[in-house]
């Protein structure tokens, strides 16, 4: 397995950061890029429908719900399992289904989502090699 150092980790994102601050500040020659919404209808449908523009690509604004689609993509019948399993354990020891659903809730809502976001996060700062003090 490669072995990465704190020297060639950080050559390795100076290297990264510079050839994406070129993409950004369109200083490469080759590669260009536009900007834009997506249709309505590709937004419904999750895809795009038109082509790109010859020889440019298609960067689209991010509404902020793209990134949770990823993490999450393949895991629905998991986390449906847990929320049965989780609701039934707690409703048979209660005797009470609305607490019970009212206790599964909040412990999705306030445990599981700190705990993913938090390893979400630093999965994303190891695999992408951005120092975690930039993800916020």
């Amino acid at each position: 397995m490669l072995k990465v150092t704190l020297t060639n980790r950080s050559l390795l994102i100076g290297t990264l950061t510079g050839c994406f601050a070129s993409f950004i500040d369109r200083s490469l020659d080759d590669i260009d890029y536009t900007i834009g919404d997506k249709l309505f209808l590709e937004s419904v449908l999750d895809f795009e429908i038109r082509e790109p523009p010859p020889g440019k690509g298609v960067l689209y604004n991010d509404r902020g719900q793209s990134f949770e689609k990823v993490l999450y993509y393949g895991n629905e019948w998991l986390l449906f399992m847990w929320d049965v399993v989780l609701i039934v354990m707690l409703d048979y020891s209660t005797q009470h289904f609305t607490f019970a659903a009212l206790v599964a809730w909040l412990i999705n809502e306030v445990v599981l989502r700190r705990f993913s976001e938090w390893r979400c996060q630093k999965n994303v700062g190891d695999k992408a090699l951005i120092d975690e003090r930039f993800l916020l």
